[in-house]
């Protein structure tokens, strides 16, 4: 924090603060829906309820959700884009037959509209429709956590970020 960083004075400072969850976005949300961190969910720091929507197609999002189908929870994906993106083709090609063989109902190019105390609403090709559910778990990524770099500049000390903190 600041008050180390000024007792301490250092010539440099190597940033490695990594990285903090994305919020939901632009979704409204109305009501009192709990909604969850899908690595506090993986790691079962949290727990939800039956139904669950997973926001986010990427690793964390899939794997979470396979995470809960296997827990016995219904569970629904939803990606903005395709599911996938980035992964190593075999583990993709793994993951997507688990979540077929799961029951995890798919929802690709479909955006988070909003979210109520018993729905979560998603856009897809214009058209709204409503996916019951108690809990919703983020798994949409991360963003670099670079909140001692103001305090950095306001000192003049030099410094390099690095980690996820430098994405």
């Amino acid at each position: 924090d600041k008050q180390y960083i000024e007792h301490w004075m250092p010539d440099v400072v190597v940033l490695a603060t990594g990285a903090t969850p994305k919020p939901l976005g632009d979704a409204e949300i109305i009501g009192n829906m709990p909604v969850l961190n899908a690595f506090d969910v993986l790691v079962d720091k949290v727990k939800t309820g039956q139904n669950v929507v997973v926001l986010g197609g990427r690793y964390i999002g899939m794997e979470c959700a396979l995470k809960l189908a296997e827990e016995g929870k219904k569970v629904s994906l939803l990606a903005r884009g395709d599911f996938g993106k980035r992964i190593i083709a075999r583990i993709r090609g793994r993951m997507f037959e688990e979540l077929v063989e799961k029951g995890i109902y798919l929802y690709a190019h479909t955006v988070p509209y909003r979210v109520t105390s018993k729905h979560v609403e998603g856009i897809h090709g214009g058209s709204l429709f409503s996916i019951p559910a108690d809990t919703v778990v983020l798994g949409i990524g991360t963003v670099p956590d670079k909140t001692l770099e103001p305090v950095l500049q306001e000192l003049g000390i030099p410094y390099c970020c690095v980690g996820d903190c430098d994405h």
